[in-house]
């Protein structure tokens, strides 16, 4: 849960813009979308550590062959509660990584600029989202003669 601008700080909320931050060092988001799935990574890396922690505490106090056999619903519980989060994580990395190849396919600046939040309009080239005419469509000009 991302925290309420106007909420007061709590030490969950700090750490989730600490993560965010961190994140961002490392994916260096170049629009707004892209720092929307950064933002998500970190959520869901949250997640993840949490559910991480619970079944380390869950282990801690069972041991793994009596939770599987006398306790298996619980065990498969937080297994796949485990499994789920990190699910969610990986499919967060892998749609940003995805969006930012995509870009980088289609910027024609320098990979060494300084990317800005909004790029300027003529820099994105609108003909790759514009089908392509045949050349047997055109009309054939005709010659005066």
């Amino acid at each position: 849960m991302i925290p309420k601008p106007n909420a007061p700080a709590t030490p969950e909320g700090l750490e989730l813009y600490r993560l965010r931050d961190d994140f961002s060092c490392v994916y260096n988001p170049a629009n707004p979308v892209e720092q929307m799935f950064v933002s998500q990574i970190a959520i869901t890396w949250q997640r993840l550590t949490r559910a991480q922690a619970a079944e380390r505490r869950y282990f801690a106090s069972n041991d793994l062959l009596t939770a599987i056999t006398k306790n298996a619903r619980e065990y498969k519980d937080i297994t796949r509660y485990v499994a789920a989060c990190e699910r969610a994580w990986r499919h967060a990395v892998c749609h940003l990584e995805r969006i930012q190849r995509l870009r980088r396919k289609t910027d024609l600046s320098s990979p060494n600029a300084r990317r800005s939040w909004h790029p300027a309009p003529e820099k994105i080239d609108y003909s790759l989202y514009i089908p392509a005419k045949d050349a047997e469509t055109k009309p054939e000009a005709t010659k005066p003669g």
